[in-house]
């Protein structure tokens, strides 16, 4: 089991700087007296967990790359963001990098240039890379099923309900909950976007005749560093309970040994055979993945799913 991913332990960063994508559950909605299907792109901020849903007609670029565009109007750019090899992420990220190019051929335009977007694609067939994208879309499809049901509404209310489930899953807990009412409040999402678990501060915070405003920022910035110390102390420990593969026992893959593919689809005595051509390691040196041709075609997979051919091999 490796170590956690360096976008999920970064701190002290904007809100979604660095972000993940994933699109969920097709549902009908009413428009002009029909129904239509339309998905939810769901982004994550991958160190804290808080979510952004948006909208979307189709699973196309175009709509893709305008889930992009009002994400970024309401969050900010981020610097990176990870996905599936959807065609749909694939087609955005190329369309994006177009854009950029082009962008830096205008000199109006050549500051914003040098802040495009680093999108990371997980390889094919290994859900496991973005287990944290596939637990948040669990759960905000079952806030959505208890939502909603079977029942359709419009493009309106459909949307307002989006907003009403972006809020309950920013203010879930990430810490132990405390049966004390004097113990502090456990770690929520909402408390590192708005700084604490309510939507609006507090009128207390604000009173007073005299407003010291250099008090006020020095407070914020002090409730700021102890929830960042918070996060580090209780959160971030428990994401990394390392209770199976706690030594190396397997032989890693490299450059030329013989492995089969495995494909749920297809019989065990028919699995693809081929040789490694290129390996890729993460950032703790491991081998995560590899490049396969074979008789059918080359495939980019993560070692989980190739079983060496040499028996000697463990």
């Amino acid at each position: 089991m490796g170590d956690l991913p360096t976008d999920r332990v970064t701190k002290r960063v904007r809100p979604f700087t660095n972000t993940g994508v994933h699109y969920f559950r097709p549902f009908e909605v009413e428009m002009f007296r029909r129904t239509m299907k339309k998905w939810v792109c769901l982004f994550t901020r991958l160190s804290v967990r808080a979510v952004h849903l948006e909208l979307v007609d189709s699973l196309d670029t175009e709509a893709c790359i305008g889930a992009v565009h009002r994400f970024i109007a309401r969050r900010g750019q981020p610097q990176s963001i990870i996905s599936d090899n959807g065609t749909n992420f694939v087609g955005a990220a190329r369309e994006f990098k177009e854009a950029f190019q082009k962008l830096k051929k205008d000199k109006i335009a050549s500051r914003l240039a040098e802040e495009s977007i680093k999108w990371t694609f997980n390889p094919p067939a290994a859900p496991h890379f973005g287990g944290v994208l596939e637990r948040l879309v669990k759960s905000c499809r079952k806030a959505l099923c208890n939502g909603l049901g079977k029942q359709s509404l419009t493009e309106d209310r459909t949307r307002a309900v989006l907003c009403v489930v972006e809020q309950l899953m920013n203010n879930r807990p990430l810490t132990d909950v405390s049966g004390d009412v004097t113990d502090l409040q456990p770690l929520t999402p909402n408390h590192f976007l708005i700084g604490q678990i309510s939507i609006n501060w507090p009128n207390a915070l604000f009173s007073g005749t005299t407003a010291s405003y250099r008090k006020l920022i020095r407070d914020q910035h002090s409730i700021l560093v102890a929830v960042w110390n918070r996060w580090m102390s209780e959160y971030l420990p428990s994401l990394q309970q390392r209770t199976k593969w706690a030594k190396e026992e397997l032989i890693e893959p490299k450059s030329g040994d013989m492995v089969w593919i495995v494909d749920k689809d297809v019989h065990p005595f028919n699995f693809p055979l081929g040789r490694i051509q290129e390996v890729y390691k993460s950032d703790d040196q491991k081998v995560r993945s590899a490049i396969v041709p074979t008789a059918t075609g080359s495939y980019k997979r993560p070692i989980v799913k190739m079983i060496p051919v040499n028996s000697d091999r463990k």
